[in-house]
């Protein structure tokens, strides 16, 4: 009878070898999954947003502060009531064009009496001749001569006298007219103190959508509208750099050399859900030293367009920690598979 032959197994030395392949492909497939990333801890960055204060006491008369609008530098955001400036401004104005008007009487006054002395001087000269000849002629007697040189010195006295107060007049009115100009400087400084306008270009937030730390923040905060009277330094709204969101990490020197700037980054806001906020898509800008425990610091942009998707109020988060992951480059992830096989081989 035949003996039942059994079914072919193969050698162990044949398996082991494939086995320890496959195993070591897996690793290292793992090993470059996990780690073509560096992970780092951080938070988001307040200074990506910018204070607006109430630049005076008054009465809001017209209020451009609206959930994401852009503006320009240099743009109106906010108008306070000033009728009762723009009033005595008018006044002043009005003023400054009367003295304006009496200056130029007093300078027509002026030319009109330099000329009549002109005159009265050349017609004095000749009639000093004409006395002179007839004193010596002896038709005019010694007494009336003296005389009648003495009646034209006084008349030449008195028109000096009234040039003399003219002037004064137009001194006067000259001063009043710089007095006037610098009352309007400053009324029209305070006119323009009424209006709040932008500090840069950028996109405008209300101040019930911002983060605000109240240990650090001391002011009293509200939303401009027409009609809402406020106090100087009142915060008013915000106003973001760019469109986008700067997240600060911490990466261990020992791992700085295997990222470069423009790699991509993901953040994730752990003071959130990972139901509502999981990993943000960022980019990392740039690479500092830092002067503490032989640290880097790390800047990364994170784009608001994909941070609005996930979270309602996206400036809420201003000041929150974040967990990144810094991703490094294709070369690096080559050269870490040579280093690998190299190091098996």
């Amino acid at each position: 009878m035949d003996r039942k032959r059994s079914p072919y197994k193969p050698s162990k030395w044949i398996i082991m070898p494939i086995s320890f392949l496959l195993v070591s492909i897996a690793v290292i497939a793992l090993f470059l999954r996990s780690s073509d990333y560096i992970s780092c801890q951080g938070k988001i960055e307040p200074n990506t947003v910018l204070p607006l204060f109430a630049p005076t006491d008054g009465t809001i008369e017209y209020s451009g502060i609206e959930e994401g609008r852009y503006v320009d530098e240099g743009d109106v955001l906010l108008q306070l009531d000033s009728k009762l400036e723009e009033n005595a401004l008018m006044t002043l104005t009005l003023e400054a064009r009367g003295y304006e008007q009496d200056k130029e009487n007093l300078l027509e006054q002026q030319r009109l009496q330099d000329e009549q002395i002109e005159t009265i001087r050349a017609h004095s000269n000749l009639k000093t001749m004409q006395d002179g000849k007839l004193f010596e002629n002896n038709s005019l007697t010694e007494i009336d001569y003296i005389d009648r040189g003495y009646q034209r010195e006084q008349e030449k006295m008195n028109l000096i006298r009234s040039q003399i107060t003219l002037q004064r007049e137009l001194s006067t009115v000259e001063n009043n007219i710089l007095l006037t100009r610098l009352q309007i400087a400053r009324q029209q400084k305070l006119i323009e103190d009424l209006v709040l306008r932008s500090p840069l270009s950028g996109t405008l937030v209300l101040v019930e959508t911002i983060y605000r730390d109240p240990e650090s923040v001391n002011f009293f905060s509200i939303r401009p509208v027409p009609g809402l009277y406020i106090k100087k330094g009142n915060l008013v709204g915000y106003i973001t750099t760019a469109n986008y969101l700067i997240a600060k990490v911490v990466i261990p020197e020992r791992k700085v050399r295997n990222v470069e700037v423009g790699e991509h980054a993901k953040v994730s806001l752990t003071a959130y859900p990972k139901s509502q906020v999981d990993f943000i898509g960022g980019t990392l800008t740039g690479i500092s030293a830092s002067a503490q425990n032989q640290e880097f610091i790390g800047t990364i942009q994170i784009d608001i367009d994909e941070l609005e998707d996930m979270v309602r109020d996206w400036d809420k988060l201003v000041g929150t920690s974040v967990s990144a992951r810094v991703y490094l480059g294709k070369s690096t992830l080559l050269e870490k598979l040579e280093r690998i096989i190299g190091k098996q081989g």
